[in-house]
């Protein structure tokens, strides 16, 4: 008996907790660091860029992101009415924390939203996956199953020339959060847009 209530209570608290994005006091330091490591930060990873990215380029444009080909998770509607809205804003979410990360890690003179410059870099992305997972799984099995689900895949392209720099994929979760929908999808894309100006940086 004991031990049951001791597994209930670590679901409990395990619940209560949404993955905490990265990001620490000093951001740039934290960039610096993690580049000079060269650590794998995304799931999969293919950079071909045979130079650093500042060499070349002091202009991104992050475009938003694609949803052609998206599995996405299927849910009534007639009980969520407002799950298309809000896997729609991941859209323009994602790309809007990509943006702020690579500013906070002083990367780019320009970091630009949707066009609005004639060479530079490009980064243009899909969704691979959107899953709301298993509220009841998450609380009462835990160890990821239930989790959610938001996959990415992207590149980096020169806008002028068309090479791929490099091409990524990734999924983020979260597997012990006690959210909706509201609440998981959000965080899963917000980690992923951290993750990914990790990457870039990693490049940079």
């Amino acid at each position: 008996m004991k031990k049951v209530l001791v597994l209930l209570l670590c679901c409990l608290l395990a619940g209560s907790v949404v993955p905490k994005a990265y990001g620490g006091d000093d951001p740039k330091d934290d960039a610096k660091e993690e580049a000079q490591s060269g650590k794998r930060i995304l799931g999969k990873e293919n950079i071909v860029a045979k130079e650093r990215l500042s060499a070349r380029y002091a202009t991104i444009v992050i475009k938003d992101i694609s949803f052609e080909g998206t599995s996405i998770q299927e849910v009534d509607e007639a009980k969520h009415a407002d799950f298309k809205d809000v896997v729609k804003k991941l859209g323009t979410a994602v790309p809007d924390t990509i943006a702020d990360e690579l500013k906070r890690m002083g990367m780019f003179k320009k970091i630009l939203r949707e066009g609005g410059a004639d060479d530079g870099l490009v980064l243009e992305m899909r969704f691979t996956k959107i899953t709301t997972g298993n509220r009841a799984a998450r609380f009462f099995v835990g160890f990821g199953a239930g989790s959610s689900t938001v996959g990415i895949e992207g590149k980096l392209v020169d806008k002028k020339t068309g090479e791929v720099l490099a091409s990524f994929e990734n999924n983020t979760h979260s597997p012990a959060s006690m959210g909706d929908y509201h609440v998981v999808l959000p965080a899963d894309g917000k980690n992923n847009g951290i993750k990914i100006a990790r990457f870039i940086n990693k490049m940079y």
